[in-house]
């Protein structure tokens, strides 16, 4: 049974640009949310596995990326071993879960290339935040990261988050944030929004600073968490 569904994963890998794996039951991928994906993620194999197959995984081709569940992530704590592949992704509900696979240090090197895309979001959030991780982008979602220990001295003002309640963006800086949480690269924005490249970065850096942010992933994960934004200014 491992072997044919080795084979499987073989012949799809080969007519696939690329092959997304999902090891997990309906109720984690749903059929609605793998048919956004399939339509938005251009050139895409798709495969729900069971996930009692992930340790028969072998040495995947380079453009293959596993998604999981949280029934894998609790195996891989216990010592679970897989094949390589291009991308391992956790998809969570358990937030305590994630942040213990992500502070392991028991499982080996590969569990340190694993990312994370929290499930408990709208699905097309979350197809937008796993095509900003496919392209190659970080994404590292704000309920892993723990809050600083007690001890440590408070941020100085700069460098404390911004009040959300206060940001602004113009109306030209709401559009851009919508397309860069959508996925989209600075061409295809100044091609949608008819501006020119130079343009489109000014916007995202302006962005980036109204946010407190530290690149276009984490103004990314902004747009699709919990927020208030208003809009108002002068457009460009």
């Amino acid at each position: 049974m491992a072997e044919v569904f080795r084979d499987a994963i073989e012949q799809m890998a080969a007519r696939s640009e690329r092959l997304l794996l999902f090891f997990g039951g309906a109720l984690t991928f749903p059929p609605q949310l793998l048919s956004l994906i399939g339509t938005e993620i251009e050139d895409a194999g798709l495969m729900r596995c069971d996930p009692r197959h992930f340790e028969t995984l072998g040495d995947l081709r380079s453009n293959c990326t596993v998604i999981f569940e949280d029934s894998i992530a609790a195996q891989i704590l216990a010592g679970a071993t897989w094949g390589r592949c291009a991308t391992l992704v956790h998809a969570y509900r358990d937030a305590d879960l994630a942040r213990r696979l992500l502070a392991s240090e028991g499982t080996g090197e590969a569990a340190r290339n694993i990312c994370f895309l929290p499930l408990r979001m709208p699905i097309s959030s979350f197809v937008a935040l796993l095509r900003i991780l496919l392209a190659g982008d970080e994404v590292l979602p704000r309920d892993l990261v723990r809050p600083a220990p007690p001890q440590l001295p408070a941020p100085s003002p700069r460098s404390a988050p911004p009040d959300l309640t206060q940001i602004r963006l113009t109306p030209r800086e709401a559009e851009v944030l919508a397309l860069v949480a959508a996925g989209q690269r600075n061409k295809l924005i100044a091609r949608r929004l008819q501006l020119s490249e130079h343009t489109v970065k000014l916007h995202i850096h302006n962005i980036i600073s109204k946010l407190g942010a530290t690149n276009r992933t984490e103004a990314a994960q902004w747009y699709h968490g919990p927020r208030s934004r208003t809009a108002g200014g002068q457009d460009e």
